[in-house]
């Protein structure tokens, strides 16, 4: 039963409440000192997590070394910028992927899923860091690090406090259209509230634009071609 739990908990090892729907405990408590008493399970989940962010890591390398590998051969599609990827963390690791893509490309080598894997692991540190806070949102933060989340202190990476404009936030590139949605939603909102004279609702989805549009950095360029998403970020009314 142990092993099974630990194996079926590969997915949702930052997610103690699967753990305790796993397990079948009559409350959360229950599961948590069921894992800190078991050495054996908690070790093996704690060797999985950091199998998973290994993993992860690479998934994000791989689509930005795809970006690249189209850019050399002059394929380049709409939204490769840092391989699709948003948050203030997409940049630097795109600077290390593209670089690492075009000497392997110099050596006349192919580009394979080991050089991923092997660079996904640096990235993470052999998977002890980055966080995944929600769907498609990473925390490249290092418990040693600085951060917002963690009030400006050195600590652990707080999820309940990450914030879209952290220089350690990484989206995913399959996030890119959940955010349009929320910008067309917004802009629809935000003109409408102005229509009707409705300064409240007008903040509030003026508030949804700022918080989202800088998640992608190209999204943002096209979304604020918008004449009233410009208006709205420049602090007009109209």
């Amino acid at each position: 039963h142990e092993r099974r739990t630990a194996v079926d908990a590969r997915a949702f090892v930052n997610s103690p409440m699967v753990l305790y729907e796993i397990f079948g405990h009559h409350d959360i408590e229950m599961t948590l000192h069921y894992i800190l008493a078991n050495k054996d399970l908690r070790l093996e989940v704690e060797a999985i997590a950091r199998e998973i962010n290994v993993m992860q890591g690479a998934e994000v390398v791989e689509v930005m070394a795809q970006a690249e590998l189209r850019r050399l051969a002059g394929r380049s599609l709409p939204g490769d910028l840092y391989g699709g990827c948003g948050g203030g963390a997409a940049g630097p690791i795109d600077v290390c992927v593209r670089a690492e893509v075009q000497k392997i490309h110099e050596r006349g080598e192919e580009w394979g899923a080991n050089n991923a894997i092997e660079l996904g692991r640096q990235f993470t540190n052999a998977g002890q860091q980055w966080m995944l806070v929600r769907k498609g949102v990473i925390c490249t933060k290092s418990p040693g690090t600085v951060g917002p989340c963690s009030l400006k202190s050195r600590g652990r990476p707080e999820p309940s406090k990450c914030s879209s404009g952290c220089s350690h936030r990484l989206e995913r590139e399959f996030m890119r259209d959940d955010v349009r949605g929320i910008l067309d939603t917004a802009r629809k909102g935000y003109e409408q509230a102005l229509a009707d004279s409705e300064e409240g609702l007008a903040a509030y989805w003026g508030g949804q634009i700022k918080i989202n549009i800088s998640r992608f950095p190209d999204i943002e360029q096209e979304y604020m071609r918008i004449p009233s998403i410009a208006a709205c970020m420049s602090g007009a009314l109209k």
